[in-house]
């Protein structure tokens, strides 16, 4: 099937906001051709800018109140998304928005609607306050002055091609025609209808105007230039095929706004019928050849032409639904236009109980030191916290600091901590000391007198072997006591040093000018060095060389034992150490 689309493409329908983090999206009835390429534009567009859809629901053609409502609770699951965009059918729109207000919402929903809304009035009847602030499209239309012309002037008497034209003309005036020869009337005038007051024949001096509810409807621009463009490709298919006198021309003439052109009779001139070669000619050709490449002035002054996508010049104007100043009424403002780009007055926008431009998003950013656990859709997540020993390694993974390293209070890199020792002047040193040196000292005396007294019969009724034991017992004790001297003079000899060069993660002051960071603001550079991220200026982040702002005095950023390689992935682990500990793993 073919579709020559009156309208502007579907890419240019889409009313998506490219500013909007995270939309919430709710379709169409799927008999509505057109509509479905819209929100399928919608959804590429949406993808390509990095906007997400938080929820998409499709309304079915024949959805009851309960569907409704159900999408409401759907969109409410959400409470951080208040962006929705509507491509539906007026009367969907209207029950989506009745569904709002049956919910009571505490926070309102911001409306951006497709042209299928438009600027409807009748749709919001008693809807105002839920469609405060929508923001809808409408096409750029002009008034087709002469079809009014034709209206107005038109009676059932000279009405000759609507066949529902008397029943509009009876309920626009509550009366009842005639009875004709042609067209009896079976209702007598004096018969009532649900009990209200019989109707009065209609008189002949009735006209129709403003005054009894006439308005020419926004689209009967395109109508006609429908029907032309049609015309015009039969035409020059005419030309082609039937006509092989040298005057015929193809050349397409420009309307002549006349009253006439509204009354063109049926021509019964031969010349004019069409051909065996036009009435065979192939539908397809037809529409490639000829109506892809109609190209006239429409009554209204406007250029009519299609791209080989079978779409029009796309002209819109951008609707905001508004509260009068000073009154409780409301009404449609333009608060900008679309022809071959957007112009948008944002100042002039006003939104639905808020007074800023609203932030719509699934998820919000996560708190600095917290990681991003994945749900469903990729701008939907929940926040957690890494462990007290952990660093963020990038905005999904925590990552353990390693022995002898502890994480800054933003979690964002690691730092060494300080290697803990008893100085030789504290409490706790002189004491294990004193009582090491007195120990020393008895034994050597014990083992001196020992010596010296050997043949005295005092240590020869003592059992030597038992009082040697003992010495050597209290000696061997008393010589471990080394031990503190080297906690108190040689702390290096006793704990492992271990000096982490690799990889250091700092959130980038520029991350954002910077081309592509994570989506949390992480930057990777090796520690020491500075590494742009893609922009034309980089930043040192803080390293050994450069201390963090939270960093305790004394102490040096360092950081995770891995090496991190040009691809991003991090595949051995280093570490530097004091040598013989080195050598000793090595072997």
């Amino acid at each position: 099937m073919m579709i020559l689309s009156w309208s502007p493409g579907a890419e240019l329908k889409s009313p998506g906001n490219a500013h909007a983090q995270d939309t919430v999206s709710v379709s169409l009835p799927g008999d509505i051709i057109l509509g479905e390429y819209g929100i399928e534009a919608f959804h590429k567009e949406a993808t390509e800018r990095h906007v997400c859809i938080a929820v998409a629901e499709k309304v079915p053609s024949a959805a009851d109140d309960k569907v409704f409502d159900s999408i409401i609770g759907k969109l409410q699951k959400k409470p951080n998304a208040r962006g929705v965009v509507l491509f539906t059918r007026a009367e969907d729109a209207r029950r989506i928005l009745q569904a709002a207000k049956r919910a009571n919402l505490s926070q309102p929903f911001h409306w951006i609607a497709s042209d299928g809304w438009g600027k409807q009035q009748k749709l919001l009847e008693g809807l105002e306050d839920i469609a405060e602030g929508a923001i809808t499209v409408e096409l750029q239309s002009e008034i087709i002055e002469d079809f009014d012309r034709y209206m107005m002037q038109l009676t059932p008497s000279t009405n000759q091609r609507n066949p529902w034209f008397a029943e509009y003309w009876e309920d626009t005036f509550n009366c009842i025609l005639a009875p004709t020869s042609d067209q009896p009337n079976s209702v007598d005038s004096n018969d009532t209808k649900d009990g209200t007051k019989a109707k009065t024949t209609c008189d002949d001096s009735f006209r129709l105007s403003e005054k009894v509810g006439y308005e020419q409807e926004s689209k009967t621009q395109f109508v006609v230039d429908a029907v032309y463009a049609f015309a015009y490709a039969l035409h020059n298919l005419h030309n082609d095929r039937c006509n092989t006198q040298s005057d015929q021309t193809s050349e397409q003439r420009k309307h002549q706004h006349s009253e006439s052109v509204w009354y063109r009779k049926v021509s019964t001139d031969s010349k004019s019928q069409a051909c065996s070669d036009m009435a065979n000619y192939d539908g397809k050709d037809f529409y490639n050849n000829y109506l892809l490449n109609v190209s006239f002035i429409d009554l209204a002054g406007s250029e009519v032409k299609f791209d080989r996508q079978g779409d029009g010049l796309a002209r819109y104007d951008i609707l905001n639904y508004q509260r009068l100043e000073n009154s409780s009424g409301y009404q449609y403002k333009v608060v900008g236009k679309w022809f071959n780009g957007l112009q948008l007055n944002s100042e002039t926008v006003v939104w639905n109980k808020v007074a800023e431009q609203p932030t719509s998003a699934c998820s919000l950013p996560c708190e600095v030191g917290m990681i991003k656990k994945q749900q469903g859709d990729t701008c939907c997540w929940i926040c957690d916290s890494c462990e007290s020993f952990e660093y963020v390694y990038d905005e999904f993974t925590c990552r353990d600091c390693g022995p002898g390293l502890w994480p800054y209070s933003d979690k964002l890199s690691c730092y060494a901590l300080d290697i803990q020792y008893m100085r030789w002047n504290s409490l706790f040193a002189l004491i294990p000391m004193v009582i090491a040196i007195f120990g020393i000292t008895v034994t050597i005396l014990v083992i001196v007198l020992f010596a010296k007294n050997h043949d005295t019969p005092l240590v020869q009724t003592t059992t030597l072997c038992i009082s040697i034991s003992l010495s050597a017992s209290v000696a061997l004790v008393c010589l471990y006591s080394p031990k503190v001297y080297i906690l108190v003079f040689h702390p290096d000899k006793n704990v492992r040093k271990l000096t982490m060069n690799s990889t250091v993660y700092r959130r980038s002051a520029a991350a954002g000018a910077q081309g592509a960071p994570t989506s949390s603001g992480y930057s990777r550079t090796q520690a020491g060095t500075t590494v742009p991220t893609g922009g034309a200026s980089s930043s040192v982040l803080p390293t050994q060389n450069s201390p963090n702002v939270d960093e305790v005095p004394g102490q040096k950023a360092v950081v995770n034992k891995s090496s991190e390689y040009s691809n991003g992935e991090f595949l051995a682990e280093e570490c530097e150490c004091v040598e013989p500990i080195c050598n000793q793993e090595k072997n």
